[in-house]
């Protein structure tokens, strides 16, 4: 897709000035066609502090550096703004080398063990894809391990100083639904360590065998260790994966992880297996999430994705609607109304359903609450915020009354994303129910890009 077509996309679009510049920001290389766009966006009204909190947001302070320190922008930039990101950047390169050095000794662990492993997302995609430390910031370190060798991983962990941030129930909890142990820190150190045994719940119906993803691998040098990551076409629906699921919660880096995934397609949309994708591949479980992230990182971000890819993948009765919905309410808006109100492992999204989540939403077990609210356990006037949560759900409820559009946009996204769940190749055992879900609210308003 070009850069024309994709500026002509977005320009209908109501956002902010800020969250063009990001948009057009967020890739390692920009065309004279948008470097031009760019410069007339950096000479118009543009809030500073708040393009620098943004892009906090999206994690796209490296990559909004990157670009506005080159000569053609970096007069445009208040000094005091250029200062501040320098700052990030530098920022992103000094953590970037400590967890790698942590890295290391966390491989060195797990090899010491014969314990194979798979690095996920920021230091693999550093190192491949970037190249630049400083432009794709690190929260913490994801590492995929055989779920018959979770606990012998976990304990080698322990023996280096690592320790759990949660109790031994939690662990239990989170070990039982079998995607990650909980997270490890290290006593003196601000590094986290996830161990994943899967990419999604075990109750999740985007469900698959992992030995998929353990077949997917290449080698790579990583702090100095031979280590594995995902080949292009896995990594592509591990990024899109991630993408979705945390489009239920938060819009916390999300342009950031549209940026990874289009990224990726760029270097690797020659040597990717793009065949892997859709309902009948390897992959079949995870169409709707990869559909999503595939078309969202082309029409948004001009990532080179191939029209077999979208096709191959696209859920039916597709409207281009529910996809700009999704970018209006779940990339760009930090307020959600509906945060995953019907959780997917529901067979139908139905208002009744809607209905008792979003009262068990509002009146949850009182372990809940204490641990919500950072109560001890046992404290007995835990039912006094009953009434706060309460007293919050009146006020959902006044601005949903206020903006009966915004509500129905919310809903509408939360049912489109609770059916990209529940896709199944045709004539499978839940094709009907797939099809029921993919009844949705009309939306009026203009599409986001054109039919694939």
């Amino acid at each position: 897709m070009t850069a024309t077509v994709v500026t002509e996309t977005l320009s209908s679009m109501r956002m902010s000035a800020e969250h063009r510049v990001l948009i057009a920001i967020a890739r390692l290389k920009v065309n004279t066609a948008q470097e031009e766009s760019l410069g007339r966006m950096l000479r118009g009204p543009i809030a500073w502090d708040t393009l620098v909190d943004e892009a906090r947001w999206h994690k796209l302070e490296g990559m909004l550096f990157h670009h506005l320190r080159q000569p053609a922008f970096s007069s445009l930039v208040p000094p005091q703004t250029m200062a501040g990101l320098k700052g990030l950047y530098s920022r992103n390169v000094a953590r970037y080398l400590f967890f790698t050095q942590e890295l290391g000794q966390v491989l060195s662990a797990l090899a010491e063990r014969r314990i194979p492993s798979v690095i996920l997302k920021g230091a693999g995609l550093v190192e491949t894809i970037y190249r630049d430390p400083g432009l794709r910031p690190m929260a913490d370190l994801d590492i995929l391990v055989p779920h018959s060798r979770s606990q012998e991983a976990y304990e080698a962990l322990r023996h280096i100083g690592y320790q759990p941030v949660v109790g031994a129930a939690e662990q239990a909890q989170m070990q039982d639904r079998d995607r990650q142990l909980a997270a490890l820190v290290r006593a003196g150190k601000p590094v986290v360590v996830e161990l994943h045994t899967h990419l999604v719940e075990r109750d999740s119906p985007m469900r698959l065998d992992v030995a998929h993803f353990w077949r997917g691998t290449t080698e790579v040098q990583i702090a100095g260790h031979r280590s594995q990551v995902l080949t292009p076409e896995y990594e592509i629906a591990f990024l899109c994966n991630n993408f979705f699921k945390d489009r239920r919660y938060y819009s916390y880096s999300s342009l950031g992880q549209l940026c990874d995934i289009a990224e990726v397609c760029r270097a690797q949309a020659s040597t990717a297996d793009w065949s892997r994708f859709g309902l009948e591949g390897p992959l079949g479980p995870m169409t709707g999430p990869i559909f999503c992230g595939l078309y969202l990182a082309r029409h948004v971000l001009g990532a080179p994705v191939p029209d077999e890819a979208l096709a191959a993948t696209e859920p039916p009765g597709f409207r281009p609607a529910q996809a700009r919905l999704l970018l209006e309410r779940r990339v760009l808006s930090r307020n959600f109304t509906a945060r995953q109100l019907v959780k997917p492992s529901a067979e139908k999204y139905g208002l009744a359903r809607a209905l008792r989540e979003g009262f068990r939403r509002i009146c949850p077990d009182k372990a809940y609450l204490a641990k919500r609210y950072n109560l001890r356990p046992g404290f007995r006037w835990v039912y006094i915020l009953y009434l706060r949560r309460a007293a919050e759900s009146l006020g959902v409820a006044v601005k949903l009354a206020v903006r009966p559009g915004r509500a129905r946009d919310e809903f509408s996204v939360d049912r489109w994303m609770h059916s990209l769940n529940r896709l199944r190749p045709v004539g499978g055992p839940k094709a009907e129910a797939a099809d029921h879900d993919l009844k949705f609210p009309r939306h009026v308003g203009d599409t986001l890009g054109g039919q694939t």
